[in-house]
């Protein structure tokens, strides 16, 4: 499900601002919280997650190839914003 410029999360907790990119398996949102502060949200395809659901572990593995994507995000910049956080 592909999430549209506005869309609110987390009872208002955030807002996504537009699409960054979309992978095989991946979209990725930037979106900003409360305060303002600008985040990447990444939600896993329908697809994929059918997928992932059939086998043991799966679901498990892809969360913790997340965080470590989430770990290297602080080191990046995006048109000279730094990014703090990934929601997953």
């Amino acid at each position: 499900m592909v999430w549209n410029s506005g869309r609110k999360l987390k009872g208002d907790r955030y807002t996504i601002e537009r699409i960054l990119g979309r992978g095989r398996s991946a979209i990725t949102y930037l979106a900003f919280d409360k305060n303002g502060n600008r985040l990447v949200i990444k939600t896993i395809s329908d697809e994929v997650l059918l997928q992932l659901q059939q086998t043991p572990g799966a679901i498990d593995r892809w969360q913790d190839k997340l965080f470590q994507e989430a770990t290297k995000l602080p080191k990046c910049q995006l048109r000279q914003v730094r990014l703090s956080r990934l929601i997953c």
